[in-house]
């Protein structure tokens, strides 16, 4: 029983980030960011770095769309970092991406061009083609 609802704990921030993806979709910024909040504090409670990364990298998403880009490059870095600790090379492609767009955004062409390079290079080592 106990490990049956340690099983269930760990599906909340995955179901937290899908809501938050939602409201982002309909509009709802604050309902999203609340959360997205809330997934942050029980991923890492958790000590689930994945969906940790997952939630930052949509924290970064809703930053962009609100025109905060400095907001959002921090959280697509530290979400990057977390990704390359856990080896999770195809969110590390992803991630590498929207941070090239804001790079790009920012005027940061050369960071931006890398980024959107070390992206292809991850892309090609998970099988994706782009």
């Amino acid at each position: 029983m106990l490990e049956e609802s340690e099983e269930h704990r760990r599906e909340i921030p995955y179901l937290l980030s899908d809501l938050a993806d939602l409201e982002c979709h309909v509009g709802h910024i604050d309902r999203a960011q609340i959360y997205l909040e809330r997934g942050l504090t029980l991923a890492r409670s958790l000590e689930d770095s994945r969906i940790e990364s997952v939630l930052l990298e949509l924290r970064a998403n809703l930053f962009v769309a609100l025109g905060d880009l400095a907001r959002a490059q921090r959280q697509y870095e530290e979400a990057l970092a977390i990704t390359r600790d856990i080896g999770e090379v195809r969110l590390e492609a992803i991630l590498l991406d929207n941070l090239g767009v804001v790079y790009q955004y920012n005027g940061h062409f050369q960071q931006a061009e890398k980024s959107f390079q070390d992206s292809i290079e991850m892309h090609r080592i998970v099988g994706n083609r782009r």
